[in-house]
């Protein structure tokens, strides 16, 4: 007999937390409203998200709403007031806008990165970052660096994707007026930053069209980006491409065709990164459309639209997220009011209506209301490792194979007494020479992210 199960890392994305007053908890897996949040912020942008942050057991360490930083009793942080994220207006209310992002300093256990692609005001075209110490206030953390200006010129599109070494991590932004993408290799405290750009796809020419975001898919092998476009005759259009997660470079140009009265505001993979979702937002009818990113050539993909979810009469979608569930998540708005409820697409893998979209798929609880969802590290979200084994009778030879392709493998079949108790092959087989219970264990480097399977 043989045991099975995944030590998996996605339980960084455990708790999210939003505008305004929302909050989701993953820790059973299906997640339940959280009413305890500290976000009591308006999103006055269409860019403006949140940003959480939890440790490898899923346990809360801090979240931002692009002008805070709470750490996890939900209180500000002593120096975690005044980024470059947010303003208060002049009833006291905190606007929020810019796509913020948080995620480790590598080779360092208590410092995080929190980074602002371009600040509130579409004036400001500057990405900032601050640096988190968990260790700082007795362990409840703060920020000790803040607002330090990172790259001048920059959209408010951003993503983080984990390094093909399974150590540094990619911050993508890019350029404004440009086509460019700048991809930032981030391995250590005291490395030199040096940026790949790949100059590739649509030059986003003003402010609108540099508002958007950028989404990475779970394996990291592809990267979806899309504007504001606030005018349905705009002729910038969603586009996917390829992304290398050893060397940086970002290319193939896929051009998602818009039809009337589309605006593909917002976006999500699919947590097998092989379909990817786009909502109407601020332009356009509040539909949902599905594409089939195996379909084959752009032709196909294009050919592969799909209406998961036709037009709800006063009802607007505002942001979709990929839960660590396999699930993804769209806040909406009904009659321009933040909602309680949050959209569900319930099976985002399988093709077509049976994705199963409910409008009210959770709700949030009273007084809590979704204007965003928050944006994460897109490897934390990244499906775990299996294999399965045959041939289980005593006298054969069991034989094992990965779910998933992975960089590297080291097997350990639990079984002392053998000599050949280890494998590097990705589909190894083992004799085992006496009957008993035996415990496999598969140590991979699955996309980046280290993965063990027992």
């Amino acid at each position: 007999t043989i045991n099975l199960f995944s030590q998996h890392y996605s339980k960084y994305t455990n708790h999210w937390y939003f505008h305004k007053n929302a909050g989701l908890d993953f820790s059973n897996y299906a997640p339940i409203a959280d009413i305890n949040g500290g976000i009591n912020n308006t999103s006055s942008s269409p860019s403006g998200k949140s940003s959480c942050m939890s440790d490898y057991y899923g346990n809360l360490l801090f979240y931002s709403d692009c002008y805070h930083v709470f750490n996890r009793y939900h209180d500000s942080m002593p120096n975690g007031y005044g980024l470059k994220g947010g303003t208060i207006g002049s009833n006291s209310i905190i606007y929020s806008g810019g796509q913020n992002i948080i995620f480790p300093v590598p080779k360092d256990t208590s410092k995080y990165y929190h980074f602002l692609a371009s600040g509130f005001s579409m004036d400001d075209s500057t990405a900032y970052y601050s640096i988190i110490d968990m260790a700082a206030d007795s362990g409840r953390g703060d920020v000790v660096s803040k607002n330090i200006p990172f790259m001048n010129s920059s959209s408010t599109k951003a993503g983080v994707v984990k390094h093909a070494n399974g150590e540094c991590y990619w911050l993508i932004l890019h350029k404004r007026s440009s086509n460019a993408f700048y991809a930032y290799p981030f391995c250590g405290t005291n490395d030199s930053i040096i940026p790949v750009i790949s100059y590739v796809g649509q030059v986003y020419s003003n402010n609108w069209r540099s508002i958007g975001s950028i989404t990475i898919s779970p394996d990291g092998q592809k990267i979806a980006v899309t504007s504001s476009s606030q005018n349905v005759l705009d002729t910038v259009r969603l586009e996917v491409f390829d992304i290398n997660a050893n060397t940086g470079v970002i290319s193939n140009s896929i051009i998602i065709n818009r039809g009337n009265y589309d605006d593909y505001s917002f976006i999500a993979f699919s947590s097998d990164s092989k379909k990817l979702y786009a909502a109407n937002g601020y332009a356009g009818n509040p539909v949902i459309y599905q594409f089939n990113l195996a379909a084959g050539s752009s032709s196909a993909i294009n050919s592969s639209k799909t209406i998961i979810q036709y037009a709800i009469p006063n009802n607007q979608f505002v942001y979709m997220q990929l839960g660590l569930d396999g699930k993804i998540y769209l806040s909406h708005v009904t009659n321009l009011a933040a909602d309680p409820y949050l959209g569900v697409i319930n099976s985002p893998n399988t093709l077509g209506v049976g994705c199963n979209y409910v409008n009210n798929g959770i709700y949030l609880g009273s007084g809590h209301q979704a204007n965003s969802v928050p944006s994460f590290v897109s490897s934390y979200l990244l499906p775990p490792m299996n294999y399965s084994y045959s041939n289980t009778c005593l006298g054969d030879t069991v034989s094992f194979v990965l779910s998933d392709s992975v960089s590297t493998v080291l097997w350990d079949f639990g079984d002392t007494a053998s000599m050949n108790n280890a494998s590097t092959l990705y589909e190894p087989t083992h004799y085992y020479s006496s009957p008993g219970t035996y415990t496999v264990k598969a140590a991979c480097l699955h996309y980046g992210m280290h993965d063990t399977v027992v």
